[in-house]
């Protein structure tokens, strides 16, 4: 089984990041949008995320202008934010 994870590029061990398993996600010149499920193998012991999560459906999204990473948010946090931060609805 293959697991990916987004984050900035410039990514360290203290910064927030977009762990496994990512599901789909989109783009434009500004966000990064994702839908993820939470998979215990993908926790680090030490991440904000707990293992009782798993299986559970979460959304982020990286606004790269900034690099700063949004989430983990249940669908309607994301709608929300997603308004907030201006994010198109065609993403």
């Amino acid at each position: 089984m293959t697991y990916t994870a987004i984050g900035p590029k410039s990514w360290k061990p203290e910064m927030k990041y977009m762990p496994c398993k990512i599901l789909d996600y989109d783009c434009d010149n500004r966000f990064i949008i994702a839908r993820k499920i939470a998979v215990k193998e993908c926790w680090r012991e030490k991440d904000y995320m707990t293992s009782k999560k798993t299986g559970q459906t979460y959304y982020w999204i990286i606004d790269t202008s900034v690099q700063q990473v949004h989430g983990p948010f249940k669908k309607d946090q994301f709608e929300y934010q997603r308004k907030l931060l201006g994010v198109t609805a065609d993403l």
